[in-house]
């Protein structure tokens, strides 16, 4: 891996917000160009090992392929659920009250997704990077230390501290929502 995790950091502060501007031009939405800019640096942290450059121009030349290739696959499954859209009936019955609170149920579980999701994207870069492996992608410890290049034990800790911190956002939202109700 030619990057450490506080070079990759760098890297991360360095580009992030060219990156955030490049798909802000392409796309005119301020959530999805976040949510870009993440796609890109977590594919460029995921194929570090091939990254073969050694100067400026080199690291933003490489990033920036990588960005075209998530805007292209981005963009090729939005075209899909285009297509997929076209194909429904004009008409489209309407709900029973009880599918109506189905959906709401549905709703409410798929927004707190996206908070857990938006509060994952703010935790600092080696928690986020550790749960993503432990917690979402169910990595042994031992595969999540290998591909952060750190001890099994200090993978723990990461994982441990990231979900901590979650939790602790996540109750202060939600009694914040409650105060609100």
């Amino acid at each position: 891996m030619p990057f450490t995790h506080a070079e990759f950091e760098r890297l991360f502060n360095r580009y992030h917000l060219d990156l955030f501007n490049y798909f802000l031009r392409q796309e005119n939405d301020l959530d999805l160009a976040g949510d870009l800019v993440a796609w890109t640096f977590l594919q460029a942290w995921e194929h570090a090992d091939e990254y073969r450059g050694d100067n400026e121009d080199q690291v933003r030349g490489w990033l920036r392929a990588i960005a075209g290739s998530v805007l292209v696959e981005h963009r090729r499954r939005v075209g899909v659920d285009e297509r997929a859209r076209r194909k429904l009936p004009g008409h489209v019955p309407s709900l029973s009250d009880a599918e109506i609170e189905r959906l709401e149920e549905l709703y409410s579980t798929e927004a707190f997704r996206w908070r857990v999701a938006a509060r994952h994207a703010e935790l600092p870069f080696e928690q986020r990077v550790a749960v993503r492996l432990r917690i979402i992608e169910e990595l042994p410890y031992k595969e999540v230390a290998r591909q952060m290049n750190c001890t099994p034990q200090t993978a723990r800790a990461r994982v441990s501290r990231g979900l901590r911190t979650l939790k602790a956002w996540l109750d202060n939202d939600y009694a914040e929502w409650l105060r609100e109700q």
